[in-house]
């Protein structure tokens, strides 16, 4: 594929976003990926999420290993990329799936069972 010159721009639409993941996705060569392969990576990037939460949040980590603790910030993208990137995979569209999912939470009763 020609090297096409994609930029990611603040307030893009999550239809923008997707699509430039898609192109992204087929630079870098992630396009031949199954969606199987894909949920393993994010798999793998919600775990590295979950230990650097651990770190932001001051919960016990293993000193020797800190550098192995991602920024925060920089595995939250990661997940969503994956994410993001299974879905252009599923041909799902995530305005859309997004827009029908709130409508059915708008309808739940969300509440607590602690006092």
């Amino acid at each position: 594929m020609e090297n096409k010159n994609i930029s990611l721009e603040r307030n893009l639409s999550l239809n923008d976003i997707q699509n430039y993941l898609r192109l992204m996705a087929q630079q870098r060569g992630f396009d031949k990926e199954t969606p199987q392969d894909t949920l393993l990576v994010m798999l793998e990037e919600c775990g590295e999420l979950a230990k650097a939460l651990r770190k932001h949040i001051g919960l016990k980590v293993d000193h020797k290993r800190l550098e192995s603790y991602g920024q925060l910030s920089h595995e939250m993208a990661d997940v969503l990329i994956c994410l993001i990137i299974l879905a252009n995979k599923c041909n799902i569209d995530l305005y859309e799936a997004l827009e029908q999912k709130e409508a059915i939470n708008k309808q739940r009763i969300w509440q607590t069972d602690k006092p």
